[in-house]
């Protein structure tokens, strides 16, 4: 490269280095403005995968934002991140609701949701989580500890900074009698082989098997890459298709890594797919009573 023009012009002049890099502007997804994002987030709560109607009534949405937002939001491969020579400023945050007008049955309605619950520990080799009784899956992974408070490892990432992550040798969960997979079997990730393909197939069954679990296999719905599996950090998904009398709240998982670090550098995740269902009581065409619990 003989040249490279920078618009708009720096103010001052940039002394010489060799650790710089370029952040593209997402003109595809943003081209109203070069820095500036708009995106749409749906709440992890079951009643927002509802798509039949509710009753009017007073509905409240607490949102708690975290104060060291500006470091969980923003991702970068600067090195020299801590300068924190970047400014992330919120806009505005809009509320869309439907709204349509219907007549609405008297009498209690029950709405079966799916919910998640997450619970986190330092990573060890044997782990016992607390999980709901009413769990259907089980899906599992690491992150850094300084997931949150280093913008080189966002929290939306299932990894460490090193690529621990990778490392995975046996994994094995115990829950309701039932041990998923059934074999602890053995895989592998050299990043320096895995180029003749030996050591990414090992890691491409566990990729296949998360989502064969899941239902939305490739050959079910679709789902994302094995590359971007990767990248975003693996995740092992596990369901568990138990008996209605099994109140089993306790699930057993044992992790082993390649990488020892993990131990000082990383935690483990262990979220619980539930199932909550809601009576709501309407009357005249408006809702009285909510109850909730974990079916």
């Amino acid at each position: 490269m003989n040249g490279l023009t920078i618009i708009p012009k720096p103010v001052a002049a940039i002394d010489a280095t060799t650790d710089w890099f370029i952040v593209r502007s997402d003109t595809i997804r943003t081209p109203q403005a070069f820095n500036s994002v708009m995106a749409v987030w749906q709440p992890p709560l079951g009643i927002m995968n509802y798509d039949g109607y509710l009753g009017s009534g007073n509905f409240t949405f607490v949102m708690s934002p975290n104060a060291n937002f500006e470091l969980n939001a923003v991702e970068t491969k600067n090195p020299n991140w801590s300068t924190r020579n970047y400014k992330l400023n919120i806009d505005e945050v809009q509320l869309y609701i439907w709204q349509q007008k219907m007549s609405i049955p008297e009498g209690v309605t029950n709405y079966f949701l799916d919910e998640y619950h997450i619970d986190t520990k330092p990573y060890s080799g044997n782990t016992t989580f607390d999980v709901p009784v009413s769990t259907r899956a089980l899906i599992i992974f690491v992150q850094d500890t300084v997931a949150g408070n280093n913008p080189l490892m966002p929290p939306s990432m299932f990894k460490v900074l090193d690529n621990g992550d990778l490392t995975l040798q046996s994994i094995q969960i115990q829950y309701a009698n039932i041990n998923k997979p059934s074999t602890p079997w053995t895989s592998t990730y050299t990043p320096a082989v895995a180029a003749n393909g030996t050591s990414l197939l090992q890691l491409q069954q566990r990729y296949h098997d998360s989502y064969y679990e899941s239902g939305i296999d490739v050959d079910a719905v679709g789902c994302e890459s094995f590359a971007d599996w990767m990248r975003r950090g693996p995740f092992y998904y596990f369901a568990f298709d138990k008996d209605m009398s099994n109140n089993a709240t306790t699930a057993q998982i044992a992790l082993t890594f390649t990488n020892q670090d993990l131990s000082t550098n990383a935690r483990i995740f262990c979220c619980s797919l539930k199932r909550r269902t809601a009576q709501i009581t309407t009357a005249a065409g408006r809702i009285t009573s909510v109850v909730t619990a974990d079916a």
